[in-house]
């Protein structure tokens, strides 16, 4: 059974070894699309290695929305998806967050 949500699960950018320049780089894209912008995965655990790619999730994005806000959002130098050219280093999900897992939420400030 998955463990019930609980605030631990929240977790701060500043603990989990997300720089403030990659913050950033995620609240503007959370600002621009004006939905809130979930870290998950390995970055939000702060177990990235070098080479760990960034997860994301943006519940309900539209394929638009994640073209619009994909070249703004730090990648990782291995892993997500693979493309013509190699890894993506970066993964965006727009299912349900799993709020039982950790989470960092960066919430879009209003324009």
């Amino acid at each position: 059974l998955p463990k019930p949500p609980s605030a631990s699960n929240v977790k701060n950018w500043k603990d989990v070894g997300i720089t403030a320049g990659e913050a950033t780089r995620i609240q503007n894209a959370a600002n621009k699309i004006q939905k809130t912008i979930n870290v998950v995965g390995s970055r939000a655990k702060g177990t990235a290695g070098a080479l760990s790619d960034w997860d994301y999730v943006i519940e309900g994005a539209k394929a638009k929305t994640i073209s619009t806000v994909k070249n703004s959002l730090p990648k990782g130098l291995g892993g997500g998806t693979m493309t013509g050219t190699g890894w993506s280093g970066i993964d965006i999900f727009r299912s349900a967050l799993d709020k039982a897992k950790a989470h960092i939420p960066f919430f879009p400030k209003k324009k």
